[in-house]
């Protein structure tokens, strides 16, 4: 659970009342990404990275029915939030994007 706490600390940088429940709801959803070097990280310099986040987050699992320029817009806006971090923890991404979508439910 060392980086559940990892995430929850992060987070704090972005939201001060940080939804630990939630955090370690979306944390568990993740599986083996969060382990993983490659994956643990969302690279918002990459635009297929940013189009996985869109299409099998923010669609499929959060069930947003915006346009796909409204949801990258969004997906953007937590790009532009986390750009003093050069490690965007997924998890912390995913917290954030849950928070604006308020699908806080599906966790």
């Amino acid at each position: 659970m060392a980086d559940v706490i990892q995430a929850i600390e992060d987070i704090k940088q972005y939201d001060s009342d940080v939804d630990e429940q939630l955090v370690t709801s979306i944390f568990r959803s993740l599986g083996p990404v969060v382990y993983n070097r490659d994956t643990r990280y969302v690279a918002c310099s990459d635009p297929y990275e940013l189009e996985m986040v869109r299409e099998g987050f923010v669609k499929n699992q959060l069930g947003v029915a915006e346009t796909d320029s409204e949801i990258s817009a969004a997906v953007q806006q937590v790009c532009r939030l986390m750009s003093k971090s050069h490690f965007k923890l997924r998890v912390t991404f995913y917290y954030l994007l849950v928070k604006k979508y308020g699908k806080q439910n599906l966790f």
